[in-house]
């Protein structure tokens, strides 16, 4: 799960189709052809938008493309890959690819003149056998898919009435949720509408909790609610109810070596040394590899709350070095004195340096990650940020928690 739900995930695409059922989604692998993906892609409109209605043929009205399962006319205005002739080439071939070695890419045609045009003289023979030239101009854009993204009502879904307001005009406080500084109103870059509770759960403690992500924003009667970021993510935060966490995006992209000969050495590899049922969840929950495999290759951890997210990656030696108590016996320093610094990567136009430890749940066995110190910056930024840390004790604590909250509201990680 943890790599289903990270950044790091890619997908592949199941490229069966039954175009008449397209409920069947059994697994079939390999399809080189017209498939799923070109199903998709057809219904998505090049430069002229949706109303394109373009056809694709010579001059003379000869070699007109039509689909390659139908032998219809094709709408080249809609992205196509593959696709027929109503005549045969010099080969005897009447079935083509738009690309000859690129089987990802996808072209629509266009009539939009900031285009840059592929144009020739089209040679034709009039009744008399005189030789003409016609002009012929051509303009296409091009398409590779890189992700699928399922939408939902939660881009338009604004139950707390929050009001719309235009980016010159709009005023960018902290989101603190209090009437003064909670944000009033949303706008494109700061679209926050989607009410906690739809996340959290509406519990007896949710008036004092807020929010996870620590931000509230004034609705309709002017009162402070607590609210989540309303656009796309990658992967939901927890939706209450036991409906868990939801993927919206998923990567789609060809993974460029992915056919090379070393490629399939490491897959050979991998066959080899691990089980068929090393990365089953049911038959390792804890992961295969488990805290071994962060001693060697490490981990991220995402820095939540605030309204935004920050990945920060921790090597794996610092977790050997800082956290590992006795590798023979299997233990590990369970202290807020024992801390590792890791910068995370830029958001929001800033970054931040923090240091964190870990503990374990009340299981025993699952790791719960704590915020100690939290600055902006990076390690590199000792200059720029000088004494910027928000410690303990002297810095912003959460009363809840006991734990330090970082100036922009960021107060947990999530793994």
């Amino acid at each position: 799960d943890e790599l289903l739900y990270s950044r790091r995930a890619r997908f592949q695409l199941n490229t069966h189709i039954d175009l008449s059922d397209l409920d069947d989604h059994k697994w079939v692998p390999g399809r080189k052809r017209w498939n799923y993906l070109d199903y998709l892609m057809e219904q998505i409109p090049g430069k002229d938008n949706y109303l394109a209605d373009i056809t694709d043929e010579l001059p003379d009205g000869t070699e007109q493309v039509i689909h390659y399962n139908t032998d219809l006319p094709v709408n080249s205005g809609y992205y196509s890959r593959y696709y027929g002739l109503t005549g045969a080439d010099a080969m005897g071939s009447s079935k083509h690819r738009r690309s000859w070695s690129d089987r990802y890419l996808f072209a629509a045609k266009t009539t939009q003149s900031k285009v840059s045009p592929v144009e020739f003289d089209f040679e034709m023979e009039d009744s008399n056998g005189a030789t003409t030239y016609h002009r012929t101009i051509s303009r296409w854009s091009y398409a590779i898919p890189l992700e699928i993204i399922y939408q939902t009502p939660l881009s338009t879904w604004n139950p707390h009435g929050i009001e719309f307001i235009d980016r010159s005009v709009y005023d960018y406080r902290s989101g603190v949720c209090d009437t003064t500084n909670a944000y009033d109103g949303w706008t494109t870059n700061n679209a926050y509408f989607t009410p906690a509770g739809f996340f959290d759960g509406v519990t007896s403690s949710s008036s004092a909790d807020t929010a996870k992500e620590n931000v509230c924003a004034l609705d309709s009667n002017g009162a402070a609610v607590p609210v989540y970021s309303s656009g796309h993510w990658i992967t939901f935060p927890e939706i209450a109810n036991d409906v868990g966490i939801v993927r919206q995006r998923f990567p789609i992209f060809p993974i460029h070596n992915g056919g090379s000969a070393a490629f399939k050495e490491v897959k050979a590899l991998q066959a080899v040394v691990l089980p068929s049922d090393y990365d089953d969840p049911v038959a390792n929950p804890d992961g295969f590899f488990g805290d071994s495999r962060d001693l060697v290759y490490g981990f991220e951890l995402s820095l939540m709350g605030g309204g935004h997210q920050h990945v920060c990656y921790i090597p794996g030696w610092r977790v050997r070095y800082y956290w590992q108590l006795d590798a023979t016996a299997g233990t590990w320093k369970t202290d807020q004195d024992s801390y590792i610094t890791a910068d995370c990567e830029e958001r929001n136009g800033h970054s931040h340096e923090v240091r964190i430890w870990r503990e374990y749940d009340t299981d025993g066995t699952t790791w719960i990650y704590r915020l100690r110190d939290c600055r902006f910056g990076t390690s590199s930024d000792s200059v720029t940020y000088p004494d910027a840390w928000g410690l303990i004790g002297t810095g912003i604590v959460d009363p809840a928690t006991g734990q330090t909250v970082c100036a922009d509201n960021h107060s947990y990680f999530y793994r």
